[in-house]
């Protein structure tokens, strides 16, 4: 018996199969919701772990791992928050910090996190909510970070 494919059908198969592309065709964190388990399930994991060791010991090492590996500019104030399991304060007397170098405007807005035990405070820019000129920190923290990734 001859296989008779009806317009109506081939149309619709088109439709579904062109609507699925466009939902998963390069779109890594769609995948990575709809499969809650593999590299992005082991990060999550790693980071809570640190966020917990941080929030227990405020070691400073603690919270460099997660600015280094989890904060990048663009992120709103509330994911960073989220990142380093604290609010951040407002830091009110900030001119001292956007006054230097011209990579600042006078309505961005800073805001710190902590102190860890050593007495250090993390103070990140916002504009408009979200975090500008944060180059992942110094190069010589990469020890340290690699002394934690081996626990």
């Amino acid at each position: 018996m001859p296989l008779v494919f009806r317009a109506g059908h081939v149309i619709a198969w088109l439709m579904l199969s062109a609507f699925c592309w466009l939902c998963f065709a390069g779109c890594q964190t769609t995948m990575e919701s709809l499969l809650p388990f593999g590299d992005s399930q082991a990060s999550f994991e790693v980071a809570e772990q640190h966020r917990q060791r941080f929030q227990e010991t405020r070691h400073p090492d603690e919270i460099r791992w997660l600015l280094r590996n989890h904060v990048h500019n663009g992120m709103s104030r509330a994911e960073v928050d989220g990142v380093l399991g604290e609010d951040g304060n407002r830091e009110f007397n900030d001119t001292k910090f956007l006054d230097e170098g011209g990579l600042y405007r006078s309505d961005d807005i800073a805001y710190r996190w902590g102190p860890d035990r050593d007495g250090n405070v993390y103070i990140l820019v916002f504009r408009d909510d979200h975090l500008i000129n944060f180059d992942n920190f110094s190069e010589q923290w990469n020890e340290t970070i690699s002394t934690l990734e081996s626990r």
